[in-house]
């Protein structure tokens, strides 16, 4: 508080000005003048560009000289201000220290605060009740007080931003307030206020495509609504919706909310594209494969392309036979594949198996590709008796 203090002292002044007297001296012909200006109070506040009382006399004798000049007045070399001012310390002083309680009874220590008011020195203009109100408002969804502490020393704008009151009425009354805790501290955590702006009419159409009413809180928990509706507008979001419609649409959406996450023309459409390319065109099988495994768009390109290019060259299949053991077992992209993948073909290898059989194998019993190598040998052997495959 002292370091708020010596800013103010230093910067933050209220002057009361008055000019006096300023004698301009015409030519002989005309009498000389007196002329007064009265100049109003002014507040300066430090973090504003400041001027001395010596510098903006100066200002005013220089800003004044050429409009005198043009009609006809000389001014001597005396000219005189006289200044009075008046100092509203004592009232800065009660203003910081009601800051300073208002701060400490959020949990606050007294270097956040001071961060606080040195970085966002708008919040002074704010009123105290004001920011009580916006802090009940954020409680009254469930942000609690431990919460409120990291919030705000992360976003500050939280007391001050005009975009928070609608967000918040709409959170409250038209979702019933059923955000998780944590899916708010996430939200407002990541998110600058004035993204989310539209945020009522992104959930929207959510409901005017077709997810359920009561479906529509748990799609919000359990996305990242910065990636998935503030940062994208709603254009976007309806794109993506309607490029998904092939492959299950809402019902996928509902199934897996977290794939709102991706970004429709960087992850999205690559990634799907090239599962529905393996397929042969079948969007519905393609659909199938991201039902059980919605994941699967989180790995890139070049991910499944490894993949596949493994399963081509290694194990002789052809793609039809690859998207046939993906859409039993998606997971086969998740394994790593010179750990699980290589050596597990390879020991079907040395059983003797061709390319058909190792594909007629895997068909049958995809989770091999999932078991530990050696702790499995057993089951393996067995799996692989005479009386188990039938080629």
């Amino acid at each position: 508080m002292v370091a708020i203090l010596d800013l103010y002292r230093s910067h933050s002044f209220s002057f009361s000005c008055s000019c006096s007297c300023i004698t301009f001296h015409k030519h002989p012909l005309i009498p000389s003048t007196n002329i007064q200006f009265s100049l109003p109070s002014f507040s300066l506040f430090y973090s504003r560009k400041l001027f001395s009382v010596v510098k903006f006399s100066e200002t005013v004798r220089n800003d004044l000289k050429p409009s005198l000049i043009n009609l006809g007045f000389r001014p001597t070399m005396r000219v005189l201000f006289h200044c009075s001012c008046s100092n509203s310390l004592a009232n800065t002083h009660t203003e910081i220290g009601m800051l300073f309680s208002f701060f400490r009874e959020l949990g606050l220590n007294e270097d956040e605060t001071e961060r606080i008011l040195i970085n966002h020195p708008d919040i002074t203009s704010v009123s105290l009740e004001s920011m009580r109100g916006r802090i009940l408002s954020l409680q009254s969804l469930g942000v609690h007080s431990l919460d409120l502490c990291h919030l705000l020393t992360k976003r500050p704008t939280l007391l001050t931003a005009e975009e928070i009151d609608q967000w918040v009425g709409f959170m409250r009354d038209e979702l019933d307030g059923q955000l998780e805790p944590v899916q708010l501290k996430r939200l407002l955590s990541a998110t600058e206020p004035r993204f989310l702006v539209g945020f009522d009419k992104k959930v929207a159409l959510l409901l005017n495509r077709g997810v359920p009413h009561e479906k529509i809180v748990h799609i919000l928990n359990n996305v990242n609504l910065t990636k998935a509706l503030c940062l994208k507008s709603v254009e976007e979001i309806d794109r993506t919706i309607a490029f998904l419609d092939p492959f299950g649409g809402v019902s996928l959406i509902v199934r897996r909310p977290n794939i709102l996450n991706y970004d429709l023309n960087n992850q999205l459409i690559p990634r799907i594209g090239f599962l529905t390319e393996l397929s042969g065109g079948d969007e519905e099988a393609t659909g199938t494969v991201l039902r059980k495994l919605p994941a699967i768009v989180s790995y890139s390109v070049e991910h499944l392309e490894g993949h596949v290019e493994l399963l081509r060259s290694f194990a002789g299949l052809d793609d039809a036979e690859i998207f046939r053991i993906l859409l039993i077992f998606p997971n086969v992209i998740s394994a790593s594949k010179e750990r699980k993948l290589r050596p597990r073909i390879e020991f079907l290898k040395q059983c003797g198996l061709n390319s058909s059989e190792i594909f007629k194998f895997l068909v049958k019993a995809p989770l091999f590709l999932a078991f530990s190598f050696e702790e499995n040998i057993a089951y393996k052997l067995v799996v692989l008796g005479e009386d188990w495959i039938q080629i």
